[in-house]
């Protein structure tokens, strides 16, 4: 079906790109457009507007401080997954991204328009929930900061309709931290079935920190709150990976899981006591090494 006509522009500040927004209401915004131009293509009740943010430079980019790393939301999966400083802090986010997708899609996707868009399964949005990222926001209004738990259970992040996802920080972890990202793809599609991102952070032979998440169960990323909550406090040497990862299926829904061609509810829940068992192991090992 032929492509509905629309108005098109693409900026090159920030600033110009807002001022679109502000003019253009339901304007949809366009990064790497792996979501975008399909929809565009149906034809179908597509936005009066379309906003091409592709050549804003000033949204590219990783910058690490001493404890926080500055991420471009127009970064692409790839320079993220190259990023060496990333990789030894926060393994789970350039574990994720590095699965994902194939090569030509990670060169030129991004990490804002995955994180905007609501995607059912997405490696990213676990990764980033795991690591406790924090999405930025602008507006002409100001400045926005956003939890990654928060925003990523929401329609488009959260965001509303005149705020630009501008950047992403997540904490540079110290040492005696494990950051993982496993996940389980499909035998066919090879999209991801299961997939579950740990960080912990060990002080002492014991576990003072937790955050996992899986992706694939729900419709949105998921906090394994219970297995979070077994896990800290405990010594090192006493801990049971598999008891943990058991409790993985206390935190789900059975009403929520999803069901579809590729997988059936009950297998998802398996598969994420398999995929947090794995997770756990490694990170618990990297932060004791």
């Amino acid at each position: 079906m032929a492509t509905e006509s629309f108005e098109y522009a693409r900026p090159t500040s920030i600033d110009r790109a807002l001022e679109l927004l502000e003019a253009h209401p339901g304007a949809e915004v366009l990064a790497a457009g792996q979501s975008l131009l399909p929809a565009l293509r149906q034809g179908d009740g597509g936005p009066t507007a379309v906003i091409d943010i592709g050549a804003i430079e000033a949204m590219r980019g990783v910058e690490c401080g001493d404890d926080v790393a500055d991420v471009g939301a127009l970064t692409t999966y790839a320079t993220v997954h190259k990023h060496s400083e990333l990789g030894e802090h926060v393994g789970a986010l350039t574990e994720a991204v590095g699965k994902s997708a194939d090569t030509q899609v990670r060169n030129t996707a991004t990490i804002g328009g995955n994180l905007v868009t609501p995607y059912p399964v997405s490696d990213l949005s676990a990764a980033a929930v795991a690591g406790d990222a924090t999405l930025v926001a602008r507006s002409r209004d100001g400045k926005r900061h956003i939890d990654a738990e928060t925003a990523l259970t929401s329609p488009r992040a959260g965001l509303a309709g005149d705020e630009l996802l501008t950047r992403i920080t997540v904490p540079l972890h110290e040492q005696s931290t494990g950051s993982v990202y496993c996940k389980r793809p499909s035998p066919t599609s090879r999209y991801t079935l299961v997939g579950v991102a740990a960080h912990v952070a060990v002080e002492d032979r014991t576990v003072v920190t937790a955050r996992i998440a899986a992706t694939g169960v729900y419709d949105r990323v998921v906090r394994l709150e219970a297995v979070e909550s077994a896990l800290i406090g405990g010594d090192i040497d006493d801990v049971l990976v598999s008891d943990l990862a058991s409790r993985a299926g206390s935190d789900l829904d059975p009403s929520r899981l999803v069901e579809d061609t590729e997988a059936s509810a009950s297998y998802r829940a398996y598969l994420v006591k398999i995929q947090t068992n794995r997770a756990l192991d490694q990170s618990l090992k990297q932060a004791t090494e």
